[in-house]
């Protein structure tokens, strides 16, 4: 993991080059400051965090004319305001949103705002989707899709990781994923990896275990497999889809517990999707030892 700081102009220009591609920084906002975080995965991929005061960057006729390794910068915008212009297109980006670019086309960079973003960068040539395609995409805002959160939760999760050690195996999932969202665009199903796959259910039963509903059915539906295929993936977890059900909704129950003191059990039981309060606590005491109530109390006071 590298981190690189900037207090000027020539600063931010020095840290986005060395951290992307070259590119020129012509304006920066009084008082300006910029922070890189940068997780190398492969010689030519990368993961980064972007936050930094207002500014205008841009990539060159002439720089991207001579890019030697052509690599897409798919980026998740988390706050303030961005515009990217490319092709032709401008896209106006709100957090939640994404979008990516291409570094053999010239492109512009512009913060009227303080801003925070994550930033994946990986090699044209790594990705499924042809260069064609990339080039259609450049600068088109998505917005916050299934697919797509899921590709930000697990780039945000191996940054904050910063696993160096299993970068290899985390960079062919965090591609297979991207190439998974893109295809998404089309409404086209891209198989992955028992791997790539695996992630991808876990985070999503993460992101949906408050919904009563969620259940192994509903799981294989939502990933176009069979239920067989599905518990095939967790076949070497020793953890069926239905146990990580309950341990999401477990999980989410600990943390309203001990910060929401004074809210009813039966309503976090509610929210974190059982059908009822004594499924709950029957389902909670299984997991933890302990009933909701004697969890709450024996828990460090939050504030």
């Amino acid at each position: 993991m590298t981190h690189l700081q900037a207090l000027s102009a020539d600063e931010w220009e020095y840290a986005v080059s060395q951290s992307f591609v070259p590119l020129r920084v012509s304006r920066v906002s009084s008082g300006f400051t910029g922070a890189i975080s940068r997780l190398r995965l492969t010689p030519h991929s990368a993961i980064s965090r972007v936050k930094s005061a207002g500014s205008v960057l841009e990539r060159t006729p002439s720089a991207a004319l001579s890019a030697e390794t052509p690599s897409v910068l798919f980026v998740a915008h988390l706050g303030g305001q961005a515009r990217v212009t490319q092709n032709s297109s401008v896209s106006e980006q709100k957090p939640g949103q994404s979008v990516l670019y291409v570094t053999h086309r010239p492109y512009e960079l512009a913060f009227p705002t303080a801003i925070d973003e994550l930033v994946y960068q990986v090699p044209v040539s790594g990705l499924s989707t042809s260069p064609r395609r990339l080039d259609a995409l450049a600068s088109r805002s998505f917005e916050p899709t299934t697919p797509f959160r899921l590709l930000r939760t697990f780039l945000t999760g191996l940054l904050e990781a910063h696993d160096d050690d299993n970068a290899g195996g985390l960079a062919r999932i965090a591609l297979e994923l991207l190439d998974v969202a893109l295809a998404s665009l089309d409404g086209v199903h891209r198989t992955t990896s028992p791997e790539t796959a695996l992630v991808s259910v876990k985070q999503f039963i993460r992101e949906h275990a408050n919904d009563a509903a969620l259940d192994p059915a509903a799981i294989a539906a939502a990933f176009h497999i069979s239920l067989r295929h599905l518990y095939n993936l967790f076949a070497e977890t020793g953890q069926s889809p239905a146990d990580m059900i309950r341990e999401a909704r477990v999980d989410r129950a600990k943390r309203l517990l001990v910060t929401e003191l004074h809210r009813p059990i039966a309503s976090i039981a509610h929210e974190c999707g059982f059908s009822d309060p004594t499924t709950f606590t029957r389902t909670f005491k299984a997991k933890t030892g302990l009933g909701p109530g004697a969890y709450r109390r024996k828990a460090p006071v939050h504030s």
